[in-house]
């Protein structure tokens, strides 16, 4: 039985693929996608001079910051082989969910290759970061044996970055923002799968299943 197609805004995504506007993509034709990760700046500040609105809107707010809840702006571009691309972001309507059915139609299938090139090669490499079961490393940097990482994670600022931190070190030994690094689920599901820590995934809760 075939899906419902899916409608946000101009984005269709169905059984066959994503659209937006001309741009039709499907599904075994993406080779690659990018994900940025942004809060969104309140856009209520103005309502505060209002008693009763603006004491609503600071006692969410406070309540939100309490529980560690964000508000978050996420953008995925997913691209072909053949340099096709197709943009959707949360000024779609429903921009999120629309990122999360496609994500949930191409994470796993495209972390399925990484897999398949490191049974092959000892070796999977996600853009900048290379992965292997002994020591990972990013481009322009010495090779940092596993049992030195601290961490391989999303860290939380704008846009948000994927990093990789070394134990006993306050700096980061390498980092980008997570739109330079191809396939980022799979790439912290290789890497928790090699035994290194992995963090920050809460960041992509909304949209990763």
């Amino acid at each position: 039985m075939r899906a419902p197609a899916l409608r946000r805004g101009r984005v269709r995504v169905d059984d066959e693929g994503v659209a937006r506007g001309r741009t039709a993509i499907r599904w075994q034709e993406i080779t690659d996608y990018r994900l940025e990760i942004r809060h969104v700046q309140s856009a209520h500040g103005v309502f505060y001079l209002v008693d009763l609105v603006g004491a609503l809107l600071m006692w969410r707010d406070a309540r939100d910051a309490m529980d560690g809840v964000h508000r978050l702006r996420f953008s995925l571009e997913v691209s072909t082989r053949a340099g096709t691309r197709l943009a959707i972001d949360s000024r779609v309507r429903d921009g999120a969910a629309a990122i999360r059915s496609v994500l949930d139609r191409i994470a796993g299938r495209l972390a399925d290759d990484a897999r398949a090139q490191l049974a092959a090669s000892g070796q999977v490499q996600i853009g900048p970061l290379a992965l292997a079961a002994h020591a990972l490393a990013w481009d322009g940097h010495e090779p940092l044996p596993r049992e030195a990482v601290e961490s391989v994670e999303l860290f939380d600022s704008t846009p948000a970055t994927l990093r990789v931190m070394k134990r006993g070190k306050v700096l980061p030994y390498a980092q980008a923002p997570t739109r330079a690094v191809p396939n980022l689920v799979g790439a912290l599901d290789m890497a928790a799968s090699l035994g290194y820590p992995v963090r920050g995934r809460e960041l992509i809760a909304a949209i990763v299943a």
